[in-house]
């Protein structure tokens, strides 16, 4: 649900998620010994076993902190970020959506944004700020969205993204062992938001499968050693893994019981410890799980990794300084006050 790289933070916006189904079926080790969980099980078609309550209560303060960065800003990024505020809030807290104006601020967005032109050059470099202009086309594209013809990136932009992502995608094993894990989180990313606005396109479909299945065997093949190593960003895959069953919490499906019983796994063995045992551990991505614990556990509440992540939380919640960690502050805020932690 919801991060254009400009830096690390950046790029992990609440950016878009979705359903999809994987042809492949690579076996994967599970959390517990020596059971195994394949790519189809974890990519099969949602199913609402739970239902995600659309109300939350926010403060007014987030929504302070909401219009002062996000709305007093406007650049790429920012607006990217500021609609996906505006989204959750027209599903979770449509008062404050209707008191901000929201439908005029997305409206205001879309007019001033320009869709991207890709300029003469085969060079994959050059389909820059990718993760921002494919949120913007997905905003303003997506069934149940704000609804906005034009705002398709040009052909030629969107075949550099495509030689850019296969190239990605077809590197052999060993190099994808290399590869940071930013990197793989963000091509998973870009891949969600392909996945349905270009699903009807076989080779775009094929190559997001593909994508799917490396970040899935990036961070969890051998025993989940790349999760280990890298539990600020395996954090991210797992909470935009959950986003995209409920299509950004556009649909009610939170996934199979299997599909949420492997993520509360991951996230207590690998994540969880992530946050007990450092003090500077992301807050904003603190947010992101507070956020899409309900979309995995009926009741967080009986949750032992939920009740420390919320306990944490109260601790050390900060004022957030730009609008992506408002918008999440401000929804793991609201998921504390349902649940009164």
């Amino acid at each position: 649900m919801f991060a254009a790289k400009a830096h690390q933070q950046r790029s992990l916006r609440l950016a878009i998620v979705y359903l999809s189904v994987l042809a492949s079926c690579v076996s994967l080790p599970s959390l517990r010994g020596n059971e195994h969980v394949t790519q189809h099980h974890l990519h099969t078609k949602a199913v609402r076993h739970m239902s995600i309550d659309p109300q939350l209560s926010l403060r007014t303060q987030d929504m302070d902190h909401f219009t002062h960065l996000c709305l007093a800003k406007h650049d790429l990024n920012n607006d990217a970020a500021t609609l996906s505020g505006l989204w959750l809030m027209r599903i979770h807290s449509p008062e404050w959506y209707n008191g901000l104006n929201g439908s005029a601020v997305a409206n205001a967005i879309f007019d001033r944004y320009s869709p991207a032109v890709q300029a003469g050059s085969r060079s994959p470099s050059r389909c820059e700020n990718s993760l921002a202009i494919l949120d913007m086309w997905w905003f303003a594209a997506a069934p149940g969205g704000f609804e906005v013809l034009g705002k398709k990136p040009d052909t030629a932009w969107l075949s550099c993204l495509h030689r850019k992502l296969r190239s990605f995608a077809h590197q052999p094993a060993a190099a994808l062992k290399k590869q940071p894990a930013i990197d793989v989180v963000q091509q998973y990313i870009q891949a969600l938001e392909l996945e349905q606005l270009q699903h009807g396109i076989q080779d775009v479909q094929r190559m997001v499968r593909q994508l799917f299945s490396q970040a899935e065997t990036y961070f969890f093949a051998d025993g989940g050693q790349r999760c280990v190593a890298n539990q600020k960003m395996c954090g991210y895959y797992l909470t935009h893994f959950v986003l995209r069953l409920s299509k950004l919490h556009a649909s009610k499906a939170t996934g199979t019981l299997a599909q949420r019983k492997l993520v509360k796994e991951r996230i207590h063995q690998f994540i969880a410890p992530y946050f007990k045992g450092s003090t500077r551990a992301d807050m904003d991505l603190l947010n992101e799980l507070l956020f899409v614990y309900p979309d995995i556990v009926y009741d967080p509440r009986n949750d032992e990794a939920f009740s420390g992540l919320a306990a944490l939380w109260k601790k050390r919640s900060a004022v957030p300084t730009n609008c992506h960690m408002a918008v999440t502050n401000a929804f793991a805020a609201g998921i504390m006050h349902r649940f009164a932690m």
